[in-house]
């Protein structure tokens, strides 16, 4: 058992260092304006050229989601999967929407019309949030391999 003691140290390690170097975004999220797919991306502006517009996104599961229309609040509740929708009745112009879960809010203006601007694909994504760093990443990893260096260095002692 002492001699694998120090190969079970590097599987665990090596599982958390491998797990950890990846930034997971949280449960909350919005996934959809209508047929629109916001690819997980968080913008200050969207536009959506069809009226009622279906909002749809995901969060904890069987949890609450405050949706607010122009200062309006509807409530829906995720499903056991997650996920969530609403129907909106939205029609052309600008609209301000709120949606929170579980302490995060998202928050955006819907342009609803056919107004949507020529350089929208050139839009910058700046807006979208910082999911994880890899200054951690690297400490957490320099850790784990100094760690198990010492840990062979202990067990060679041991078995000279």
């Amino acid at each position: 058992m002492k001699k694998l003691l120090p190969l079970l140290t590097l599987i665990v390690v090596l599982l958390f260092v491998v797990t950890s170097s990846k930034a997971f975004a949280g449960a909350f999220s919005l996934s959809s304006i209508g047929a629109l797919s916001t690819a997980g991306k968080v913008y200050s502006h969207w536009w959506y050229t069809v009226a009622n517009p279906v909002l749809t996104g995901t969060a904890t599961a069987a949890s609450e989601v405050i949706i607010t229309v122009d200062g309006t609040a509807n409530t829906v509740t995720a499903d056991s999967n997650g996920t969530w929708s609403f129907g909106s009745t939205l029609v052309d112009g600008d609209h301000t929407i709120v949606i929170t879960s579980g302490g995060e809010t998202l928050s955006f203006t819907l342009t609803i019309g056919s107004n949507v601007p020529e350089n929208i694909a050139t839009m910058s994504g700046s807006a979208v949030p910082t999911t994880g760093t890899v200054e951690l990443t690297l400490a957490l990893g320099l850790l784990a391999a100094g760690s198990i260096y010492a840990g062979f260095r202990l067990n060679l002692l041991r078995l000279s």
